[in-house]
């Protein structure tokens, strides 16, 4: 008897569904994975430490329900443009 696959990492990232979910910071240290940043590149780019950059990754895979950095990296580059124009407006505040 032949098995079914089990679920694809392209099946659980095809919606943005956690995209609403993601603070403005976690967003942008997604965008920076997207891009191949390393923990430290982020920490640099953001200006925060490297260790912040961990916990915000974590919160994202969380959010996600990806394993992996990996996935996480995917799904950046898949909804790139979802998360860039997901950004809260600034003057609403």
């Amino acid at each position: 008897m032949r098995r079914e696959p089990s679920a694809s990492t392209s099946g659980r990232l095809r919606g943005p569904l956690g995209i609403h979910d993601l603070t403005p910071r976690e967003r942008q240290v997604l965008l920076l994975l997207g891009q191949a940043a390393t923990n430290r590149e982020i920490s640099h780019s953001l200006g925060i430490a490297e260790r912040t950059v961990k916990s915000h990754l974590t919160s994202v895979m969380g959010k996600l329900d990806v394993t992996t950095r990996t996935e996480a990296a995917i799904f950046s580059y898949v909804h790139h443009a979802a998360l860039v124009h997901e950004e809260p407006d600034a003057a609403a505040s």
